[in-house]
């Protein structure tokens, strides 16, 4: 009985570290440069420039269905 409850120990264990190392590692794609984005709408331009960056980033990725990474890129852009 000790022998299988150390043997489903160590598969649990086995099974964690396999999930950590497999999320930890995940791939991960760089954001597309700014130029081959979609142009923000004016709406963006506008919450952008009223300094709703967080209204702004929502709605540029409402908009393009783009990264949240690319959103804040262009809206940075926008900033200057």
């Amino acid at each position: 009985m000790e022998h299988i409850m150390t043997t489903v120990l160590f598969g649990v264990i086995a099974f964690l570290v396999l999930l950590v190392v497999f999320f930890a590692t995940g791939k991960k794609t760089p954001p597309r440069p700014i130029d081959q984005l979609p142009t923000p709408s004016i709406g963006v331009r506008r919450l952008a420039g009223e300094k709703k960056i967080i209204d702004a980033i929502k709605l540029y990725r409402r908009e393009a269905g783009t990264s949240l990474r690319e959103a804040k890129l262009v809206v940075d852009s926008i900033r200057g």
